[in-house]
């Protein structure tokens, strides 16, 4: 698969001609326990139905909020629990999970990025090192705090921070961010969202990226004392 086509609609909305991977785009926080199986089910026949691979809602699930991916065939390929929750979610008192789990795809190894996440460096972070080469987020935004510079700098960071292609939706909106941070389909609630990228390239500085990240990591010690001063003051 030397090029991928993504394009993220509204939820059930057909994709536009060519589209090989999709992302619904909703406008609620998250669909229901009691009517995820039924969520669910509805997405498998939209996958086979159009043939293509399927990132649907977000979803509550043995309470947790969950994001999956589903093939051609309406299988699920991979699923993924929020690792952090947004403070509407909170008082519901969902459970968090503590890892971000990639699994391999047709396109590439693939890790999905449940609402917050996007924002969590340290998650687009700890995915990469997994293996991930193509970042998936859908998010939920309240209306009073949607704008379109959280949603594009959200993905260009992960993107250009971690030499990674990222497909970001929030709210009614969506943006498509190559591994070295150029958008390919810029921040828009036009729908539908659509671009296309070579799934197996990596930004050429990702190696360094990861060096650098293995020196801090070792070295962070003797990096924190060296801004010290003699009396115990930081160097600024």
């Amino acid at each position: 698969m030397p090029q991928l086509c993504v394009a993220i609609v509204p939820t059930l909305a057909a994709p536009p001609e060519g589209a090989q991977l999709v992302i619904f785009c909703d406008p609620r926080s998250y669909v229901a326990e009691m009517d995820s199986s039924m969520m669910l089910a509805a997405a498998a026949r939209y996958a086979a139905r159009h043939q293509v691979y399927l990132v649907p809602e977000r979803f509550i699930a043995a309470n947790y909020l969950c994001l999956c991916l589903i093939s051609p065939k309406g299988e699920v390929l991979g699923a993924q629990r929020a690792i952090h929750l947004n403070l509407s979610l909170r008082e519901h008192n969902y459970y968090r999970d503590d890892t971000i789990r990639p699994f391999d795809t047709p396109f590439g190894r693939v890790a999905l990025l449940v609402d917050v996440d996007v924002n969590m460096p340290q998650v687009a972070r700890a995915a990469v090192e997994d293996g991930a080469t193509l970042l998936l987020s859908s998010q939920f935004i309240q209306l009073y705090d949607l704008y379109e510079d959280r949603v594009r700098y959200g993905a260009i960071n992960a993107a250009l921070s971690n030499g990674v292609n990222v497909a970001a939706c929030a709210g009614m909106g969506g943006i498509i961010v190559r591994c070295d941070g150029k958008e390919l389909a810029g921040f828009t609630e036009e729908f539908p969202v659509c671009a296309s990228f070579d799934p197996s390239r990596c930004h050429a500085d990702r190696d360094a990226i990861a060096a650098g990240r293995l020196l801090l990591q070792r070295h962070r010690r003797l990096l924190v004392e060296g801004t010290m001063t003699e009396g115990g003051q930081r160097n600024v």
